[in-house]
């Protein structure tokens, strides 16, 4: 593994970009941090590289060598280790207080850092925030979520929100204030490293997918908060990292069953499989792949087929 890192001291918060075939959202995702970040907040990137092509490896080498991008921490793995895997590694060279996960094809929209840093230096309860998020189209899109259960999978998120408004709210609308939830996206997870630290970091079991669920399950576990704060706002693009495929599919799927094993009863884990096999096999009737699907989900969605193992 090769790294580059840098001796700064009293970092307030540590950005982590994980970078995989896809160069230039890097570049543009870090010119937007630079552009747009206070110069109060003293902050640091972290930039891993998780086993890109060579050419989009080098390109990534030619472009920290510029004398602007000195000061970016580097980290080059010699294999793919997944959305948790590639964060990890540079949580590991992170000093920050807080610590920024950003899919690396996010671009700042305003001084987001200094937004949620403030946030969360006034409201010492809360783990994890995300910011508003916006498309390609710059709409709003969903940043946060509802933890899986048996009655949102069978009877939907639309109905969810309708029974129980202030523990789910409504994902879809455009907010003004911050508001607590269940689950903040991925692609964009600000926390406290103290939290982060007591319930264990992110768990490598997860190669792709189900990440940030299992880890604000862990935070809600332990009594901390978890935030959507609207005022700061950042725009996703949308992976191109990830075509999805069979093999994607499956790797949800994985996840899932890993993640369900692990945090609910075997009553509710059925009758959660039940409606994704059920969906499957319904949807197997127009396309042949869904039936794959279905029965790699009844075998119970084996570890051992995950992508981790293909490289």
């Amino acid at each position: 593994m090769d790294k580059k890192k840098n001796n700064a001291e009293n970092i307030e918060i540590s950005i982590v970009l994980v970078n995989f075939n896809s160069t230039h959202h890097t570049i543009n995702c870090v010119n937007s941090i630079k552009e747009l970040t206070s110069e109060k907040i003293n902050y640091e990137i972290i930039v891993v590289d998780n086993n890109s092509k060579k050419e989009e490896r080098q390109k990534l080498k030619d472009w920290l060598k510029l004398p602007e991008q000195s000061n970016i921490i580097s980290v080059f793995s010699d294999k793919n280790t997944g959305f948790t895997g590639g964060n990890m590694l540079g949580v590991e060279q992170s000093q920050g207080k807080y610590i920024y996960l950003l899919n690396n094809d996010c671009i700042l929209q305003n001084d987001t850092l200094s937004i949620l840093y403030d946030f969360m230096e006034k409201n010492t309860k809360v783990a994890a925030v995300s910011p508003k998020m916006l498309n390609n189209q710059k709409h709003p899109t969903p940043a946060f979520s509802y933890m899986p259960s048996a009655f949102n999978k069978w009877f939907g998120n639309k109905l969810t929100n309708l029974i129980n408004p202030s523990k789910y709210p409504d994902r879809k609308k455009d907010y003004e204030k911050p508001i607590k939830v269940e689950v903040i996206t991925g692609a964009s997870m600000f926390l406290r490293r103290s939290a982060f630290e007591e319930v264990g970091y992110m768990d490598p079991a997860y190669f792709l997918y189900l990440e940030e669920e299992d880890l604000c399950m862990k935070l809600g576990k332990e009594g901390f908060e978890i935030y959507h704060v609207p005022e700061a706002v950042i725009q996703h693009l949308g992976g191109e990292s990830t075509n999805r495929n069979y093999d994607i599919a499956k790797e949800y799927y994985i996840s899932l069953c890993y993640f369900l094993r692990k945090h609910y009863s075997s009553t509710e884990q059925f009758l959660i499989k039940l409606r994704y096999l059920l969906r499957e096999l319904f949807s197997s009737f127009r396309d042949q792949t869904r039936f794959k699907l279905f029965k790699f989900l009844l075998k119970g969605a084996p570890e051992k087929y995950s992508l981790r193992y293909k490289q």
